[in-house]
């Protein structure tokens, strides 16, 4: 659709929709005639062209569509007229402050042919610079998949140090297999994985998978949700808390800086910092897992708690005791007072006001 395409005229784009609700939905709107619909499909993409009839009541019923279809297919419904799957993903992580890297050079390739020409695209993709390709990460991302003799254990592993050490929000590999391709997104707690028949774009599957975890939005049907195997992989390490990194236009790691075409000509004073504590965090030697604090030691437990619970016990018992011998003594007091009468010391016989004085009571 063109950008200055007629007012009652309306394009929605849905990716990983279920068709059913989808059609149905639009057969009820469209009902009594006010609004035709036409539905274009390329693999797991739909197009909805929504036409009405020219009037000032045609923006109104055009919006009074996409509401319900809004409704009723979010968050396969991802935007209108010209905007692609790739902007869109883009805009989400960009507006939701997102950012993800790639586990392997293969699946950046894919993500590269989509993104490449989206100059917004940097401040929310490494572009590898952050993970695969790291001077420091790379081959510890590589390691994690090396021991696993199936593809993709192998690439859950590789998904989740690069997680791990990038400090991103997602990292998302896509390996080949029988029945096509196995994307793994990786985010703190575990990873979505779902198999795309071979045929489908795995580019458009990875960049909707993205695009719906920014949103915090379930996944499309078929797209399953695992845990990290903590037995298979080890604990998960933990965090940092510091700001996020930095992707905007940063250095290659092969040494001098060098802008994209579509870089504009001068730097930002925020791009000019982010280069400057990169090639600092680069030239240092040996420092591994920059951006996560030290492990801390482990704290054995001290026997501070039940000495405690002990110590309140003999107080206890001590008080006890006491209040028995103090009880015993008065008794024993009251028997010697009363000649062996106890009966009358407590009727009041000792306590007469005739009786209070200091030789009585010696």
């Amino acid at each position: 659709m063109k950008e200055n395409a007629p007012e009652n005229v309306r394009i929605l784009r849905f990716f990983g929709s279920d068709d059913a609700d989808r059609t149905q939905t639009l057969r009820q709107l469209t009902e009594d005639g006010k609004v035709t619909f036409r539905e274009m499909r390329k693999g797991s993409e739909v197009l909805v062209a929504l036409q009405c009839e020219q009037g000032k009541n045609s923006t109104k019923l055009l919006d009074h569509c996409q509401e319900k279809l809004q409704q009723v297919c979010s968050p396969a419904m991802y935007a209108t007229n010209e905007v692609t799957l790739a902007q869109a993903a883009v805009d989400v992580l960009q507006l939701r402050d997102k950012l993800f890297v790639a586990a392997d050079a293969e699946t950046s390739a894919l993500l590269e042919s989509r993104l490449e020409k989206l100059p917004a695209a940097r401040g929310i993709f490494d572009f590898g610079q952050q993970s695969y390709s790291h001077p420091r990460f790379a081959e510890k991302i590589e390691q994690a998949g090396a021991a696993m003799e199936k593809p993709v254990l192998a690439a859950q592993s590789r998904v989740r140090e690069a997680f791990r050490l990038s400090g991103a929000d997602f990292a998302i590999s896509c390996v080949s297999a029988e029945v096509g391709s196995v994307i793994l997104l990786g985010g703190k707690k575990g990873f979505w994985q779902r198999t795309v028949p071979q045929g489908e774009n795995s580019a458009l599957w990875m960049l909707d998978m993205l695009r719906r975890a920014a949103l915090d939005k379930p996944q499309a049907s078929g797209t399953s949700w695992q845990s990290y195997n903590v037995a298979q992989r080890g604990p998960a390490m933990p965090q940092s808390k510091g700001p996020k990194p930095v992707f905007d236009y940063l250095p290659p790691s092969g040494g001098e800086t060098t802008l994209p075409d579509d870089a504009p000509g001068t730097e930002t004073p925020q791009a000019a910092a982010a280069r400057q504590a990169y090639a600092a965090a680069a030239a240092v030697p040996e420092q591994p897992d920059t951006g996560f604090p030290p492990p801390q030691p482990v704290q054995t437990p001290t026997q501070s708690t039940p000495a405690k619970k002990k110590n309140g016990a003999v107080t206890l018992l001590v008080s006890l005791l006491l209040v028995l011998v103090l009880s015993a003594a008065a008794v024993g007091a009251a028997w010697f007072v009363s000649g062996g009468e106890l009966a009358s010391f407590w009727n009041g016989k000792y306590f007469s006001s005739s009786n209070i004085n200091g030789a009585q009571l010696i």
